[in-house]
């Protein structure tokens, strides 16, 4: 998938009204889902999604936080915390627009690279990657 493909879903499933909404919603989203990740499954998820979005999981790759190694298993609560933190909306909407860009990630990327993901993240991720309308 093209980046304007990619940018243009985000867009319309987020309900968002601008460009530079939807690139900071990928940007924000896809940084706190690199951050309980493992370098591999990062790169493996990077490997299949437009350049854009590779350099957003790249920058989350090289910098030394030391942090990183506790945040390996945080829950999913503290994933839509960081979302809603970082975008200034309620628990809800950011719960809903991480959903938004994983709905067009699921899309973009091959069904194996989200059960890999599954595997290497915490329980309870599994609703993020739910297609709508979809039960567990």
């Amino acid at each position: 998938m093209q980046y304007d493909e990619f940018l243009k879903r985000v867009q319309e499933r987020a309900n968002l009204d601008s460009q530079e909404e939807t690139e900071q919603l990928i940007e924000v989203v896809m940084t706190a889902l690199a951050e309980p990740l493992s370098r591999e499954e990062t790169n493996r998820l990077a490997s299949q999604l437009p350049a854009q979005v590779k350099n957003v999981l790249a920058r989350n790759r090289e910098e030394p936080i030391p942090a990183k190694q506790t945040m390996r298993s945080f829950e999913p609560e503290e994933f839509y915390n960081r979302v809603k933190g970082r975008l200034s909306v309620s628990y809800q909407r950011g719960v809903e627009q991480s959903q938004a860009v994983m709905t067009v990630v699921r899309e973009a990327v091959t069904p194996s690279i989200i059960d890999s993901l599954l595997q290497d993240l915490p329980d309870g991720y599994e609703t993020l990657f739910m297609r709508e309308g979809q039960r567990r």
